[in-house]
């Protein structure tokens, strides 16, 4: 496989109007109009999904005063990734679990108010994060942006029976939906974070040889709470009991793994339902001729979808398909005129061909689930060819070595993992995951149901 020139990269997603990185400052991400749409249309997905399990939106403060953080750093130790300002008490967010659970405080603490349970709501907003040294383009420190979903609940068994929920909504986007190249793992006790008892990633795979989380399930369950004295009354005691809550959601690597995979070197190829442009249509008719009725009813068809039209000369055909292949528009149409009337040229998925206009619709819906098919397929591959079995420890240090994916059979153990990560070189154990087949434990021969997965990870 060639070398993934990261650079080369940046310049295209400029060059097609999705993205300007590191400028003004290394850590600057600009969207531009063609990558914000394709951004707005992917995290809409994941707010419809929400809004249908009955989460409600609310706007969380980017800023969090020291105490409440200090009060989370005891349990979590995240202080140091937050931005602290200059001659103030408060910080910049770099996640906003603290400015929830400040919040949720705030709510329950108000008794003259009705909280039904569980409550469920969700953010959707900046985070602002120290720049990471890593080959993945989108690592830099503002506007990583995170869709966060918290829920509240009475008691711990209802905050178990929530996770779930959050697992699958997940689940339903990065694999279900956008068909990303992943695996889904249980991290490591040994390496998760203190704040959470049990933490479910995807991991989606890149071609920088590297993995990246993209979606994320935690079981907070009454460790913020607690840190924060989070609490409800009884109704029927008076007494107030701490709540239990869960939290999950998908930062901006969910974009930005979409749209590195969709990118094979020469050009970006979307789904359809993503494309900021389905269809690109050039009209090099003679604007001086009254529009035939095969003009009208060809427009007709295309105005139902997410369109731009130009006028144009002949001449520039070749550069405007080229430049709309490169930007990854699914449907390019030519209408030309043949002897007095509208010729309809088709092209998309690599063919072209003249059609009708009453064929057209039908075509259109056709190619949209063929380019979206050859995509998952091809997302699919990457997947196939980036994992391998290995049946020794020996086989997992070559195989994060040469930028793959280790899979191998290993029971969920602290020290084990940190045997194996102690001859990884820049790689580690990314988590485990149960399976229905038996296999031999990598470490000591015994029958286990867990797989685990190794890689390098942005």
């Amino acid at each position: 496989m060639n070398e993934f020139n990261v650079e080369e990269y940046r310049k295209f997603l400029k060059k097609c109007g999705i993205s300007v990185t590191g400028f003004p400052v290394r850590a600057s991400l600009t969207y531009l109009p063609y990558g914000y749409s394709i951004r707005e249309k992917l995290y809409g997905i994941g707010v419809e999904l929400l809004k249908e399990k009955g989460f409600k939106q609310i706007q969380l403060s980017d800023l969090i005063d020291i105490e409440s953080i200090q009060k989370i750093d005891s349990v979590s130790s995240i202080l140091g990734n937050y931005f602290h300002i200059e001659n103030t008490d408060f910080c910049m967010t770099a996640g906003h679990e603290a400015s929830f659970y400040a919040l949720a405080r705030e709510l329950l603490k108000d008794h003259s108010r009705r909280n039904e349970f569980p409550m469920k709501y969700f953010n959707f907003g900046a985070v602002y994060r120290m720049p990471k040294n890593t080959r993945f383009p989108f690592n830099y420190g503002e506007r990583k942006c995170f869709l966060e979903c918290y829920t509240l609940h009475k008691t711990h068994e209802e905050a178990v029976m929530e996770l779930n929920e959050g697992i699958e909504w997940n689940k339903a986007i990065v694999q279900d939906i956008l068909h990303l190249p992943s695996v889904e793992v249980e991290r490591p006790r040994a390496t998760n974070k203190q704040f959470s008892h049990k933490s479910i990633h995807i991991d989606t795979i890149t071609p920088l040889g590297e993995t990246i989380i993209t979606g994320m399930t935690y079981f907070h369950d009454d460790v913020f709470t607690k840190a924060l004295n989070v609490k409800r009354r009884d109704d029927m005691t008076g007494k107030n009991h701490y709540v239990y809550s869960t939290h999950f959601g998908l930062s901006e690597n969910v974009l930005h793994s979409y749209l590195i995979n969709c990118y094979d070197g020469t050009k970006f190829t979307f789904y359809s339902f993503l494309a900021p442009i389905q269809i690109f249509v050039m009209d090099v008719t003679n604007k001086n001729i009254a529009h035939d009725d095969e003009f009208e009813s060809t427009m007709n068809v295309i105005r139902n979808y997410d369109c731009e039209c130009v006028a144009t000369s002949p001449k520039e055909i070749s550069k405007l398909v080229k430049a709309n292949q490169e930007r990854g528009v699914p449907i390019i149409i030519i209408l030309k005129s043949n002897n007095g009337n509208t010729e309809v040229k088709f092209l998309s998925c690599g063919e072209e061909f003249i059609i009708s206009s009453d064929k057209l619709k039908s075509t259109i819906e056709e190619y949209f689930s063929k380019n979206d098919a050859n995509i998952a397929n091809r997302f699919k591959k990457i997947e196939e060819e980036a994992i391998i079995y290995c049946n020794s420890i020996e086989n997992i240090i070559n195989t994060v070595a040469n930028s793959k994916i280790a899979k191998f059979y290993c029971n969920k153990d602290d020290e084990k993992v940190a045997k194996i990560e102690s001859k990884l070189y820049g790689g580690e154990v990314l988590g485990f995951s149960e399976v229905e087949e038996e296999g031999l434990d990598i470490i000591d021969n015994t029958r286990t149901t867990w797989v685990a997965y190794a890689s390098r990870r942005s």
